[in-house]
């Protein structure tokens, strides 16, 4: 049931619904979101166009029946079918991402010598590597995998990925229980990687990345030459930035979380070689003392991010420190490549000045995941939230695309 990046087109969702693309279903920790799309007539253009058809959201705290139980757990069902209630969509087949702890990805060396990820040694080999990852039997989990791109030296040949076999039929008992079909089951890191590629657009030939900066965590995933290779959890999100703001100005979460969305850290922070390990240290550099606002600027403009990046600056180094670390480790490994972008996705991307922040931290282009400037679209997206917050709906949507 899992599928990769790059599968083959899933012709069905033509053949059932014309040209409207199955439902992708986020079940994230904080809101469920759920997407669909349509293909447009592209005429003379080389690659395909979509308009987004449906997008509704529901919080996980809107009634007692979204509250954070998991995402197979009863209380979800007559929550699911009202979100799908509400959509307009076409169609009852629907995609359903996962991500870690449920999912277990791990990259690893398997000698293929030509064989097929289908050769019941390689299968064999891979549910031994996975069995010391996976919380069940290895008989009892739905285990798949894709090749990875050439490396040096002793690099991963496989990325493969395990699920508990019950998690697989309780999704599908969840999405049935709603009236609809749940007829794939995706990996979340592809999903990402997946919309990246189609509305991105990212170099070919190149390493990138795409941060997902989620409420309590953040996802990382490293893709080479179009195939995510990596898959890393960080312990930061947007809600550990809402509590870091509401902790050092002595502010309730609900406040912090206006002043962090409506300021953020938009010339808040020190643009010198180095400066965040020095405001790290205690050691203000001197510039960012001296700063002062423009004659027509209000003092707010410039004190207010001063004191979020001052409350959210350790979380910060911190999750640079690890992208500069996972990307160092795929230039190792394949260093033909040079490093092209990183896109930031998820609801705690939109911090504003975040994206120059990381660029000027770890030396590469980094910006907002923006799938809506590449779709047809009218009209605001449900619960105003910034269009990075979908990119992992939306790739999970593009899983039924026919290229």
């Amino acid at each position: 049931m899992l599928a990769k990046l790059g599968q083959s087109a899933e012709r069905w969702s033509r053949s059932l619904i014309g040209g409207t693309l199955p439902i992708g279903l986020d079940l994230g920790t904080h809101a469920l979101r759920a997407v669909q799309l349509e293909s447009e007539c592209v005429g003379t253009e080389d690659r395909p166009r979509y308009r987004l058809r449906a997008a509704v959201r529901a919080r996980r705290d809107e009634s007692a029946d979204l509250e954070n139980e998991g995402p197979t757990a009863t209380a979800l069902r007559p929550g699911l079918r009202q979100l799908f209630g509400r959509g307009g969509f076409k169609g009852r087949n629907v995609v359903v991402g996962l991500d870690p702890p449920e999912l277990v990805a791990t990259a690893v060396n398997l000698p293929l010598n030509g064989k097929s990820l289908d050769d019941p040694q390689i299968r064999s080999a891979l549910s031994f590597e996975l069995a010391r990852h996976i919380t069940c039997e290895p008989a009892e989990a739905e285990i798949r995998a894709w090749s990875l791109p050439k490396g040096a030296g002793m690099a991963p040949t496989v990325m493969g990925v395990a699920v508990p076999r019950k998690l697989v039929t309780d999704l599908h008992d969840l999405v049935a229980s709603a009236g609809y079909s749940c007829r794939r089951i995706d990996a979340g890191a592809c999903a990402l990687a997946r919309c990246c590629t189609v509305f991105c657009q990212p170099p070919s030939d190149t390493i990138w990345g795409v941060l997902d900066i989620g409420q309590s965590t953040s996802r990382l995933v490293v893709v080479v030459d179009g195939v995510p290779v990596l898959q890393r959890e960080l312990p930061t999100g947007g809600r550990i930035f809402t509590f870091r703001v509401a902790e050092s100005v002595k502010l309730a979460p609900t406040a912090a979380e206006r002043l962090k969305r409506d300021y953020g850290i938009v010339g808040g922070y020190p643009r010198s070689p180095n400066a965040m390990s020095a405001a790290e240290h205690g050691d203000e550099p001197s510039g960012l003392q001296r700063q002062s606002p423009e004659p027509d600027q209000p003092a707010d403009e410039v004190q207010v991010p001063r004191l979020v990046f001052s409350a959210v600056r350790r979380s910060l180094t911190n999750l640079a420190l690890e992208v500069e670390k996972s990307m160092a480790y795929a230039m190792h490994l394949h260093g033909d490549l040079p490093v092209s972008n990183l896109y930031l996705a998820g609801g705690g991307a939109g911090l504003k000045g975040l994206a120059d922040l990381l660029s000027q931290e770890i030396g590469i282009d980094v910006k907002l995941a923006d799938p809506l400037a590449g779709l047809s679209f009218e009209g605001p997206l449900p619960g105003g939230d910034p269009s990075c917050a979908w990119t992992r709906a939306i790739g999970l949507a593009l899983l039924g695309r026919v290229s």
